[in-house]
């Protein structure tokens, strides 16, 4: 694929107008490679699968963000490369960056975009639709047995459109609860209601559905997939990088005051719809019964300017940013407690590394947060209806330094059942036994 130096195209504010454009571009990038998919559809109607090693393409919006989507299917691809599986990751490099490929052999490819606007209610992300010629060279060039959507979004649409024209399998991943996030962060209700439908539609549609923990199998249900076409795939963790033993590296030092006292920490996108004002209210109230206690906040996005407003009065408080690498292992590790009041997460790539680093942590009984941890001992689970009880979990642990450590081991000992390896297996074998069956 060439590699232009700048991916300059047409980019919207989000307004019902530039929809209209990007429907428009769609059908304009459709009806001008007509001809090149109508080949390709005799091509792969002419072809036979390889069941025992098929070729899989996972596709999404957003991968030029740091995200868990984007990190998590960086991750299982190139886990599953390493194992020799042919698999690929496809998106759209953002209006910001140049298009490129970034693994040798053909495995992860950004391409350009036609056009694109910003997503509606997240900022810092974009719905694009592809040069359609270039994804349809791609499908050429590499021959897809089954392509897995990760996001409902423009990428994502394009993809299914041509898969069904092609007759290739698609299945859908579930992977952020978009319909919970709209209620947080779209203000106009007939927008919410919109892509409420939008997100219904294309999960109905799209295929066998992977979510990635129990929590989330009532809602697929309810957009209208079968039980059986719903199948729980868990994710797996760095278990080298994210390790108690990071916790000497020094980046504690580095990255935050050093405060004296317990440390708790949040990691995650600093967003309304990870409830992160039950943070808020609660840390200054732990200052107030004179706990010796420090909070740090790990990440950035668009509720960090206000979040920050809010606990201004607050003591003992870091804002590091966004940390990577062994900066963040290390400050993980040195932790003790990790806060993570969200509910709305499928599963909780961030509780996943705590615990790996020997954290543990108290999560909320929605979502799938709760499903990693193991209540009582490697963590707690705090019910956000019930008043007090997410301060409750936070000081027992804090009073109980005995409790605080033995939950600790079991954090780490937990974490090992959560592998790259073993998620790269199963989502692998699922792969081949849906194409069997279909065979």
């Amino acid at each position: 694929m060439k590699q232009p130096r700048n991916n300059k195209r047409p980019h919207y504010p989000t307004n019902f107008v530039s929809s209209l454009k990007i429907i428009l571009w769609f059908f304009y990038e459709m009806f001008s490679n007509v001809f090149e998919i109508w080949s390709l559809r005799k091509f792969y109607k002419n072809r036979s699968i390889n069941v025992e090693n098929p070729s899989v393409a996972l596709v999404g919006d957003n991968l030029d963000e740091v995200n868990g989507i984007a990190l998590s299917s960086r991750t299982l691809v190139r886990t599953m490369r390493r194992q020799g599986r042919r698999v690929y990751l496809i998106g759209v490099a953002f209006h910001t960056k140049p298009a490129r490929m970034e693994e040798k052999g053909g495995a992860i490819f950004m391409v350009p975009g036609c056009c694109s606007m910003d997503q509606p209610g997240y900022e810092g992300s974009e719905t694009a639709i592809p040069k359609i010629g270039l994804v349809v060279k791609l499908l050429r060039r590499y021959p897809i047995d089954l392509i897995e959507i990760e996001v409902p979004g423009g990428v994502g649409f394009t993809t299914l459109v041509l898969a069904k024209i092609l007759g290739i399998k698609t299945i859908t991943h579930y992977r952020t609860d978009l319909i919970a996030y709209f209620k947080f962060l779209i203000k106009n209700p007939l927008g919410v209601w919109a892509l409420n439908t939008w997100v219904t539609l294309f999960t109905r549609f799209g295929g066998p559905v992977v979510v990635p923990s129990r929590a989330f199998k009532p809602k697929i249900i309810h957009m209208g997939v079968s039980q059986e076409n719903i199948h729980i795939l868990p994710r797996g963790v760095a278990l080298s990088m994210f390790n108690p033993e990071k916790k000497t590296n020094g980046a504690w030092e580095r990255s935050t005051s050093n405060y004296s006292g317990i440390r708790i920490i949040y990691l995650g996108r600093i967003s309304q719809e990870k409830n992160l004002d039950m943070l808020i209210e609660n840390y200054p109230l732990l200052g107030k019964k004179d706990y010796d206690v420090n909070l740090t906040i790990i990440g950035e996005g668009p509720y960090l300017e206000e979040m920050k407003q809010c606990l201004s009065q607050a003591k003992k408080i870091d804002f590091t940013g966004f940390l990577r690498g062994t900066e963040l292992a290390g400050v993980l590790a040195a932790a003790d407690i990790m806060a993570f009041p969200s509910t709305t997460d499928t599963f909780g790539n961030t509780v996943l590394e705590a615990l790996a680093s020997g954290i543990p942590c108290i999560v909320s009984n929605q979502g799938g947060p709760q499903e990693i941890i193991e209540d009582g001992k490697s963590g707690l689970v705090f019910d956000p209806n019930v008043e007090g009880d997410f301060l409750k979990k936070i000081i027992f642990l804090m009073e109980k330094p005995d409790i605080l450590e033995s939950f600790k081991k079991a954090a780490r000992e937990r974490a090992l059942q959560f592998t790259h390896e073993n998620s790269a297996d199963t989502f692998w074998a699922f792969y081949q036994n849906l194409l069997a069956d279909s065979a």
